[in-house]
């Protein structure tokens, strides 16, 4: 390979410059055949090509490092059978296929109790309308398509929505297809315990505080799990949700707690699995 040499242009400006015909790459000087192409950030060698299928061209790395593009054609189609024309936002060319729709995401979907799940559709054909666009569960109609029926929302699923859900879609008289979605709704573990709160309202004497504002709470296996004693809490029950949670104590079988000032209050009891229990709320009322 030649080397930079140093020379004077007629600029009169002095630098290292590639003999004539050469061209300076990774530091050497190489010919205009060995010269790579740098493009959409990143180098081929001089014969290679670069299909972009969606942008329908066909690039070409040439001498001296330039990258030559031409748009694709496409050529005539002839579906027959059950084979529909279909054309695809990845692919240059439309294209023959008896699976004109795809699902978008998994089709396969497991969630927990209580949430939701979207399923959508493409439909790769043109003509399908509207209102030959479907969906089904157990060949029973379901609700929660999107206008375009292409989406099937979802949502506070039980276990009873656990199935097989199906979009189908036809094109008039020539074809029908349909894509199955398989959903599995987790149940959660039955309760291992039952809690309740043994008065719904206490007044509390703030002299006798022992004797008048102390809250009881009834706990049930309903497992046969032994209960931890370590595990109650009595908390305040503020905007919906259980706050300043402090140990209760375990006696006879109850949880109890001594609460000398006004507010409502919760027992909740923590499995060892994490579970939480919660019992109804005490109103505590102040008496003088």
């Amino acid at each position: 390979y030649g080397k930079a040499v140093v020379s004077t242009q007629s600029t009169g400006a002095r630098g290292c410059f590639c003999p004539e015909g050469e061209y300076l790459q990774d530091g050497v000087c190489v010919g205009a055949a060995e010269c790579r192409c740098l493009y959409e950030g990143q180098f081929y060698e001089t014969g290679d090509t670069v299909v972009e299928e969606g942008a329908c061209r066909k690039c070409e790395c040439g001498m001296a490092g330039e990258m030559t593009c031409k748009d694709m054609s496409c050529p005539p189609l002839n579906c027959t059978g059950e084979s529909i024309e279909s054309s695809d936002p990845e692919r240059c060319c439309p294209f023959c296929t008896e699976d004109w729709i795809r699902a978008v995401g998994e089709t396969n979907v497991t969630v927990a109790y209580g949430q939701g799940v979207t399923f959508s559709v493409e439909i790769l054909t043109k003509g399908v309308k509207r209102r030959d666009r479907s969906w089904s569960r157990d060949g029973e109609a379901v609700k929660g398509a999107s206008r375009d029926r292409l989406t099937l929302k979802l949502s506070d699923l039980k276990a009873s929505d656990s199935g097989v859900y199906t979009f189908t879609a036809s094109l008039g008289d020539i074809s029908t297809m349909s894509v199955e979605f398989t959903l599995n709704v987790l149940v959660p573990a039955k309760p291992q315990f039952k809690v309740s709160a043994v008065e719904s309202a206490v007044n509390c004497d703030p002299g006798k505080k022992k004797k008048t504002c102390r809250l009881y709470f009834d706990i049930e296996s309903l497992q046969g799990q032994e209960v931890n004693a370590d595990k109650g809490r009595v908390c305040e029950w503020i905007d919906g949700e259980a706050a300043d949670c402090v140990k209760a104590y375990f006696v006879n079988d109850r949880f109890h707690k001594v609460k000398g000032y006004p507010g409502v209050f919760v027992f909740v009891y923590t499995d060892e699995a994490g579970r939480s229990y919660t019992s109804e709320g005490v109103t505590v009322n102040l008496i003088e």
